[in-house]
């Protein structure tokens, strides 16, 4: 069995810096926001309260911000912000618009950012690399361009596929300042990038762009045959929608649907279902002084060893180290 731990099984750390500096400011914001410029409104008033996480496609950031004037010139990413504590006010073309806490604010690679900060205001930013999401979005959706699918600049986040993008972002946000443990599993990483992807095209969508539609009508036959087979064959490759709504050669919401009717469960659920019997394969065959519940958790995308065992428990009737026991001693490192 392969290491899933990433390089030098590192966590991801959390930067934080409160800065007077306009320029300090920038540079801590390099990382996850390159090409950010900021001056103060005001002769002696700019304050900034920095925390910030930088994965392998994403950025995150946290900001409590006042008197402030912050631009970016165009860049290779696509930045997503979230007012988090009062309205922030964003100008196109000397055109401004206020976005308050139940939207967000939508910045593509090829736009200029103009946002003027007042009094203290707090925002959740995350960054993404934009060729990456245009992949995605060819592969997801009839648009042939990411930025095609949202013309406007505004994120709806009180609309169902809106909360579920924010809700996972506060998850992901939540996860790292707890030590983003999920960053020892390489499955974990790359399945949770590609979940929050995929998360924020379907937010992004507007109505004359929905998710692709059948080749061709109803459900062909074997299509979910297919998207089943794949799953189970590649229970250590990161869940992909886009990827699997290809293979089975029809829509995401005919895909989701035929999943509900016959397993009850989405094609998510279904792969951690398979991942958990595979777990269990492997506990069971497994020499106890060789391996550890930690290396087949970690393998099947299972970072969070306590919930690995509270999903092993409810699914076998026990827990995974008492599996691995029936091998000699275990332990659950």
């Amino acid at each position: 069995m392969r290491s899933t731990t990433t390089q030098n099984d590192q966590v991801v750390r959390v930067e934080h810096a409160l800065t007077k500096d306009p320029r300090e400011f920038a540079s801590r914001l390099g990382p996850v926001a390159s090409g950010v410029r900021a001056r103060s409104e005001q002769k002696e008033g700019f304050r900034a309260d920095v925390y910030a996480a930088h994965l392998r496609k994403l950025g995150l950031f946290t900001v409590r911000i006042q008197n402030a004037h912050v631009e970016r010139p165009p860049n290779p990413y696509v930045a997503i912000t979230v007012p988090v504590s009062g309205p922030l006010q964003f100008f196109r073309n000397r055109e401004g618009t206020a976005f308050h806490p139940d939207s967000a604010h939508i910045l593509h690679a090829t736009e200029d950012l103009d946002l003027r900060i007042g009094p203290m205001r707090g925002l959740f930013v995350a960054t993404f690399d934009e060729a990456w999401i245009d992949r995605a979005s060819r592969r997801l959706t009839e648009s042939q361009h990411y930025c095609d699918l949202h013309e406007d600049w505004k994120l709806d986040l009180r609309a169902s596929a809106g909360a579920s993008f924010r809700h996972f972002l506060d998850f992901l946000w939540a996860e790292t300042c707890r030590g983003a443990q999920f960053t020892r599993s390489e499955l974990a990483v790359r399945e949770i990038e590609h979940t929050c992807t995929t998360l924020l095209i379907l937010a992004s969508e507007e109505p004359g762009h929905r998710i692709a539609v059948d080749p061709g009508s109803g459900f062909r036959p074997g299509a979910l045959e297919r998207a089943e087979e794949y799953l189970r064959e590649n229970l250590t490759e990161p869940f992909s929608l886009d990827k699997l709504i290809a293979i089975a050669g029809t829509s995401a919401s005919t895909l989701l649907r035929e999943f509900r009717k016959r397993h009850g469960m989405p094609p998510l659920q279904y792969l951690k279902l398979r991942r958990l019997e595979a777990a269990r394969r492997e506990l069971l065959s497994a020499e106890p002084v060789e391996v550890t519940v930690t290396d087949v958790a970690t393998y099947y995308g299972f970072y969070h060893l306590g919930r690995f065992a509270g999903y092993y428990r409810d699914t076998f009737g026990e827990l995974p180290s008492e599996t691995l026991k029936r091998c000699g001693s275990g332990r659950l490192t």
